[in-house]
């Protein structure tokens, strides 16, 4: 399913809208913490070794969670980094990784923890998208406005429960 860009409600997120430019929080190294201390020696706050690393993702929260009028359920906003195919794996593995969103008998679960998503002129990257599920983090409801603002316009990629159907009649 494809949504024409007039269709798209930018200021509304759901499940499967891919925001175009967030910092990745996802498997954070302790080793990579710094903890500020007062003179007392008590940690007053806390920062990044690292440069912050930011780039597209996918929401994987459910709609009706994400829905700000459901003011109950919703306590944060699951994300999931997407990452360049071509730098998820070997180069003599892509193909196996493309194809591992089709699972048959005769399949076997390799890449359980990846998502295929095929090229699109939404996604920086030119061969396709794999959405990296052991790098997922999470965001605070509070920051739905700022989200919805980064770049919903991504929000008319395909379902991937239609990818799959498409990929499974090829």
């Amino acid at each position: 399913m494809y949504l024409l860009e007039s269709d798209i409600e930018h200021d509304i997120l759901r499940q499967g809208d891919i925001i175009s430019e967030i910092q990745y929080f996802g498997s954070i190294n302790l080793n990579n913490i710094l903890h500020h201390q007062n003179v007392s020696g008590n940690i007053e706050s806390w920062g990044f070794k690292n440069k912050p690393v930011f780039g597209p993702a996918v929401i994987l929260s459910h709609s009706c969670e994400l829905d700000p009028s459901n003011g109950i359920k919703l306590t944060s906003i699951i994300l999931c980094p997407l990452r360049d195919i071509n730098k998820a794996t070997s180069p003599d593995k892509v193909e196996e990784l493309r194809n591992t969103n089709i699972i048959t008998s005769e399949t076997e679960a390799t890449y359980l923890k990846y998502f295929y998503l095929r090229p699109h002129s939404y996604l920086p990257f030119t061969d396709g998208a794999i959405a990296d599920f052991s790098k997922c983090f999470s965001i605070h409801k509070s920051m739905y406005s700022s989200i919805a603002s980064i770049g919903i316009d991504t929000a008319n990629f395909p379902d991937p429960a239609e990818l799959i159907r498409e990929d499974r009649e090829r």
